[in-house]
């Protein structure tokens, strides 16, 4: 906080000096910066993760994550964002933005999706068997006669 004071001189049948004190709040604005973000991670299919942007700067930055230019979340509260039920198109580039008035700072991590993908097959048994006479039926084309 900075204070201002000016002096006033009375004249009258004495001299008075009358102190005039003004307080002002001096409003500073600082840009802000990036001071930590998670390294690049890798992720279970399934589970659950949380990538953390810790920023500074006057006033108090929005953080903004952005994956391929698509924003997932902007909030003011926290830097951090939870990925749950991790499938692989979470895998990926994310980028971290801490924006105020004066500036932003920008940064990324990298998320990298690890595990088993079971896709369910709907076969009915006289699928399976159409594919299985015409399996057996080419292999024995195969062969001469």
């Amino acid at each position: 906080m900075l204070f201002f004071l000016s002096q006033c001189l009375i004249l009258s049948k004495s001299e008075y000096t009358v102190y005039i004190i003004n307080y002002v709040h001096v409003f500073s604005s600082v840009p802000p910066r990036i001071l930590w973000i998670s390294p690049s991670q890798t992720a279970e299919l399934g589970k659950e993760i949380t990538l953390v942007c810790t920023v500074t700067g006057r006033p108090t930055p929005r953080v903004v994550w952005k994956k391929n230019g698509i924003v997932l979340q902007d909030s003011v509260s926290t830097g951090n964002i939870t990925l749950v039920n991790i499938s692989s198109v979470d895998g990926g580039s994310y980028e971290c933005s801490a924006i105020n008035i004066v500036a932003n700072d920008t940064r990324m991590t990298q998320l990298n999706v690890i595990g088993w993908y079971f896709a369910s097959l709907d076969i009915t048994y006289r699928t399976l068997s159409y594919i299985l006479l015409n399996l057996v039926q080419l292999n024995l084309s195969a062969y001469p006669p």
